[in-house]
């Protein structure tokens, strides 16, 4: 549901603004959330002073639908064909 996704984007923002997750970009351009190692996150909590970056985006009803239906579209073309 919509709710749910903003939810969850919600509270993805706060892993990657603790250093316990990273955005990062497929071999297809896809934006991906992926964890952080442990030894990872503790060195991004210990450079603290480092500058931080901040990303105001645009989540609406119909932006959502538009995710939701390439999401559909790319399961169905990976889907084997018997």
């Amino acid at each position: 549901s919509f709710s749910k996704s903003v939810e969850n984007l919600f509270h993805s923002s706060f892993l990657v603004k603790d250093g316990r997750a990273r955005l990062a970009v497929d071999e297809k351009f896809n934006a991906i959330m992926e964890p952080k190692a442990i030894n990872e996150a503790s060195a991004t909590q210990a450079t603290s002073g480092a500058p931080r970056e901040q990303v105001i985006l645009r989540f609406d009803q119909k932006t959502w639908k538009a995710f939701v239906d390439r999401s559909r579209s790319r399961r169905a073309s990976q889907t084997p064909k018997d």
